[in-house]
């Protein structure tokens, strides 16, 4: 598991440091790519690491503005649909 970790951070460096521009500030493409990791779902525990380690889902700044509203169709199924919200 430790080696597919290392294999997933070496990818997303190289991915992130294409450009010129960006090849020698890894350092700040690192805390990106452990960031998306950690809120990723796992396969094999269906949770994030965030989650695990925490014990509640990520909060993001979006949804502060984003709700997730339950919609009644005809057919009596429950949909979830997020809504924008806009002070």
């Amino acid at each position: 598991m430790a080696e597919r970790l290392i294999q997933t951070i070496k990818h997303g460096i190289t991915v992130l440091a294409a450009t010129p521009e960006s090849v020698d500030c890894w350092d700040e493409h690192l805390v990106k790519i452990l960031f998306g990791y950690r809120c990723g779902i796992q396969a094999s525990t269906r949770f994030s690491p965030f989650m695990i380690l925490i014990g509640q889902a990520l909060r993001f700044r979006a949804d502060n503005y984003l709700h997730v509203l339950t919609v009644t169709t005809d057919d009596d199924v429950d949909v979830e649909v997020a809504a924008a919200h806009f002070l």
